[in-house]
């Protein structure tokens, strides 16, 4: 049986043909004007049989106009129905795949446009038969299959890169899946791929499979700067940021929160080299800019989401405060107190804790509270902090009960840190941490770190070390940095809460004048209290953001509502930023491939059925003329 909608790369256009129902049914029921012999003009006709000619051409020119508009219909209505015919002989493909990668080095300015934009106009002229249209963004998504060339054409008139990766690779394997005998498959793309596979291997494999693949390469090689990388804390902003040119560039990076410029940063980039841009980092919606302008401006912005921040609550138990004085209850005021004792000579120590902790408090990061032993909160009063510092305290005056009621707070979620700054001997103290203390030792030497989230900005490579508390690390605890073979920093679990052993002596080492030493505190206050992730609220353009039941996909730079949550997309690919990279591909497809194609070709009959209709239409006017109608 024959597929007759198989001749027609539009059959849906058919359905114009029920304009013709209206059109016959109108016809036929017109009235017609009916005959009546007039005597009075009998006379001029002398002859029946010329009458009978002269009835039978005027019935027929009537039919004539009803032919003509019917023949206009059908032209109409097929033309939009696209017939064609599969010839033998060389000419356009029955089936065109087009891949068009939509990703951010699209929209790279080659001059006279973007090259997606050269992409598009490349695509538009050759569109042929059935058309199957795929983007290559992060992912491949297939925006029309098989439809008309009318279809294509309002896609593409529509359709704008986005700032996301390319897969143009897992575009191109894609495409092989829609393929068929008398198929042509086009890539137009700049091929610098992100991830997936590579688009030369891609057109390979199809290649392999006797599909014949065009790729056409866009664009030419242009000089860019862009951010490429973010490490994003709640302390400190990062920001990498490359120059792809051959030459030296100023390169000004403003910090702003909302609206607002915060501070900026100017450097001087080598050719081909990365800089790194450092900002504390502040809550809320922040924008990170490149004032220096370039031929893509998809990778010049940089946005980071940073939610609200609890603030902490501290409590500092210390005997530091020789005279004990009623009136100081927090931090600030010890840290006031000190600095007055200081001043007055009555101490010389430098005690480095407690101006951090007063530091802390002025940014509004934490509120600390100050006590001293014996005199200290209840287990539920204790249970009301965040964290529980022990620093230069004395052991002795710390009670059992005490000692219960911290244990207690820390198995219910408060963290507590012990600075140790003489050897610890009370049995109740030592069962809370995580390593076993010993005997004070003298030594020469530096400190190694293991990499995790509380040292990863931290360099101890500089400390020096003179004496320290020699430990053992107890079953179940994490090491997280060592001196000479003893743990001076280490953590472990409690309940719901965690100990935190510190044993780097400020009298005897030099890591609380250094910046690390704050960097260090910042990040083990964050993560021990930490409430939110941050990756949760900053993503790569082209994912997916989803909150509860919204799902959304991010793809351009900036910021996006998900539910309750404002998060940040940005695009953060060097491969993407380096428009001076163009691959160089082979953009013919093999001539036994290629012949393929050229074995047949359509005719489309479209434009001929459109004239056709124009001339009858012309004629019906000139007939209607001569009848003298209009």
């Amino acid at each position: 049986m024959v597929d007759i909608l198989g001749y027609f790369i539009n059959p849906i256009g058919l359905v114009a043909l029920a304009a013709l129902i209206p059109f016959i049914i109108v016809y036929l029921i017109r009235p017609k004007p009916i005959d009546k012999p007039i005597p009075s003009l009998m006379f001029l006709l002398k002859d029946s049989k010329i009458s009978n000619q002269r009835s039978l051409f005027r019935t027929f020119m009537r039919n004539l106009l009803f032919l003509l508009q019917l023949l206009v219909l059908l032209g109409l209505a097929f033309a939009i129905a696209q017939p064609f015919l599969s010839l033998p002989g060389k000419g356009n493909a029955e089936h065109t795949v087009i891949v068009l990668d939509s990703s951010a080095s699209m929209k790279t300015n080659d001059g006279t446009g973007s090259r997606f934009d050269t992409a598009k106009s490349k695509a538009m002229s050759d569109l042929s038969g059935k058309i199957t249209l795929i983007v290559a963004e992060n992912a491949p998504f297939v925006l029309l299959n098989k439809g008309s060339k009318g279809e294509a054409e309002k896609i593409l008139a529509k359709l704008t890169a986005h700032d996301t990766q390319s897969a143009i690779g897992d575009a191109i394997l894609l495409s092989g899946d829609y393929s068929q005998e008398g198929t042509r498959i086009i890539v137009y793309s700049d091929f610098a791929y992100t991830h997936g596979t590579e688009p030369i291997i891609a057109a390979q494999t199809l290649r392999a499979r006797g599909i014949p693949v065009e790729l056409k390469s866009i664009g030419s090689a242009t000089g860019n700067l862009g951010f490429v990388n973010l490490i994003l804390d709640k302390e400190i902003t990062k920001a990498y940021v490359k120059n792809f040119q051959n030459e030296k560039k100023a390169v000004k990076v403003i910090y702003y929160t909302g609206t607002k410029k915060i501070t900026e940063q100017s450097k001087e980039l080598l050719p081909n080299s990365l800089e790194i841009y450092e900002f504390p980092t502040t809550q809320g919606i922040n924008k990170l800019q490149i004032e220096t302008s370039d031929s893509n401006d998809a990778d010049n912005l940089l946005y980071t989401s940073v939610p609200d921040l609890k603030t902490v609550k501290v409590l500092l138990i210390s005997n530091i405060d020789a005279e004990k004085q009623n009136g100081v209850k927090t931090c600030t005021q010890l840290n006031t107190r000190l600095n007055q004792l200081k001043r007055e000579k009555k101490i010389n120590e430098q005690y480095s804790m407690v101006k951090l902790l007063a530091a802390l408090s002025s940014t509004n990061r934490i509120t600390c509270d100050y006590t001293y032993p014996p005199i200290l909160p209840n287990d539920e009063q204790l249970k009301a902090y965040d964290i529980i510092f022990l620093y230069k305290f004395n052991e002795r005056e710390i009670t059992p009960v005490s000692f219960r009621d911290i244990t207690n707070a820390v198995k219910s979620g408060a963290h507590l840190v012990i600075t140790a700054d003489r050897t610890v001997t009370n049995g109740d103290l030592t069962q809370l941490m995580p390593v076993d203390p010993g005997s004070m030792q003298t030594i020469n030497t530096t400190v190694t770190s293991n990499r995790v989230a509380i040292t990863k900005n931290v360099n101890f490579d500089s400390v020096d070390i003179k004496r320290i508390i020699s430990a053992k690390l107890k079953n179940g605890s994490e090491e997280i940095a060592n001196a000479a073979g003893n743990p001076v920093i280490a953590r472990t679990k409690i309940g719901n809460g965690t100990s935190v052993y510190y044993g780097l002596l400020d009298d005897y080492s030099d890591f609380h004048t250094l910046p690390d030493y704050v960097i260090f505190w910042g990040q083990l206050i964050t993560e021990l209290t930490a409430s939110v992730d941050l990756n949760e609220f900053n993503f790569h353009t082209g994912a997916y953001a989803v909150e509860e039941s919204e799902k959304k996909l991010l793809e351009e730079i900036g910021t996006y509502q998900v539910g309750a949550k404002t998060v940040a997309a940005n695009l953060l690919s060097e491969q993407e930023s380096d428009t001076t990279n163009l691959p160089q591909v082979n953009s013919e497809s093999a001539s036994s491939e290629s012949s393929k194609i050229s074995e047949n070709h359509i005719l489309l009959f479209e434009y001929y059925l459109i004239i056709c209709a124009l001339v009858f239409l012309l004629f019906e006017f000139i007939y209607t003329k001569m009848r003298g109608e209009i």
